[in-house]
């Protein structure tokens, strides 16, 4: 049996595009000097419409927050992000200037408050993800990620969060699911008074089927006829 597959949402021909922009980029970053940011983890998902700009933002100050705070007490990773490598690139030593130390502990400390201490894995993934660029799962960005990137972005004010935790294109509300009977008290199925009680096409003059057709309508007719009469005693 062949598995017939529907037509693939907006979302995912945005990511398909996104994917092979960003083979081409990594292809040519080298030939044409790219900025290497663009062929990180970060901007693969920022093409892919995965983040918006202010998350995207968010992403890079933190790996550059981690690079400056852990060049600042010795310490090197193995992998690190392009924004990491920036902010360690300068060859100067600067822990002997007060102002630039003081700068780098308070956005450091800053940076550890809008990560929570629950979950455990919050502070793993976005260090995965910003400081070391490395991919992480979709399930990760999107319980848990997104929702970090944007306390960021409002704690250091590089703009507000998005109204919804999703990346850019929002999700349609759903609207409450109603039951049949809650449908019917509502008058979803209610004939107008004026309607004409008439047997279906189908139903063959004469016949059991026409009969209980015209019972049900009757019956229906009477029901919205009382509830008309309430509701005008009532008022």
């Amino acid at each position: 049996m062949v598995e017939k597959r529907g037509r693939p949402s907006r979302r995912q021909l945005d990511e398909q595009a996104g994917s092979l922009v960003w083979q081409r980029l990594i292809e040519s970053a080298n030939e044409v000097g790219l900025d290497p940011r663009i062929t990180s983890q970060i901007g693969r998902l920022r093409i892919q419409k995965l983040l918006t700009d202010t998350q995207a933002a968010a992403a890079d100050l933190i790996g550059r927050i981690y690079g400056r705070y852990e060049r600042l007490h010795g310490k090197r990773r193995s992998c690190r992000s392009p924004s990491y490598e920036f902010s360690t690139g300068n060859s100067r030593d600067r822990s002997e200037e007060p102002d630039w130390v003081a700068q780098v502990e308070a956005d450091y400390r800053r940076l550890q408050d809008c990560i929570p201490a629950f979950p455990r894995e919050a502070r793993d993934l976005l260090e995965q993800l910003c400081v070391e660029n490395r991919a992480i799962s979709a399930l990760a960005l999107n319980t848990l990620v997104y929702r970090l990137l944007n306390e960021v972005s409002v704690a250091f004010d590089l703009g507000p969060a998005p109204a919804e935790s999703s990346a850019l294109a929002p999700t349609r509300k759903q609207k409450p699911r109603v039951s049949r009977q809650e449908r019917f008290e509502q008058g979803a199925y209610a004939i107008s008074a004026d309607a004409k009680s008439l047997p279906s096409r189908f139903h063959e003059p004469g016949s059991r089927a026409a009969e209980d057709h015209a019972t049900t309508v009757r019956r229906i007719e009477d029901g919205n006829a009382r509830r008309a009469r309430q509701a005008e005693a009532e008022s």
